[in-house]
């Protein structure tokens, strides 16, 4: 048993040298991996019309609406996907309007 530690103690900067070098060596190939391509000469495109840009999408229909005067201000709405655990990460407040919550979840 103490001669498997000795010898991972003698090898030990050697592996750490060799997982350094190849790490090296994928970090620097990975921030130009074209380097060793000349580039293809580029031709202009030619000019067409662009489409016109699409009306913006209505406001959607809040959810949830609740008939307590005291909770009328509240819409909630869908600001992504969301995961199944119900489980929240994050609760941030907007410290100049008290009315306003961020909830993030996981």
């Amino acid at each position: 048993m103490r001669e498997t530690f000795r010898a991972i103690r003698e090898w030990k900067w050697l592996l750490v040298g060799a997982c350094a070098l190849v790490l090296g060596t994928l970090g620097a190939h990975a921030q130009d991996p074209n380097a060793s391509q000349t580039p293809a000469p580029q031709t202009p495109a030619p000019q067409t019309q662009r489409a016109p840009t699409p009306a913006p999408s209505p406001t959607p229909t809040p959810v949830n609406w609740s008939e307590d005067p005291m909770l009328k201000r509240f819409v909630f709405r869908g600001i992504g996907p969301a995961s199944m655990g119900g489980r929240v990460d994050d609760i941030a407040a907007v410290e100049g309007n008290p009315y306003i919550y961020y909830v993030g979840l996981a």
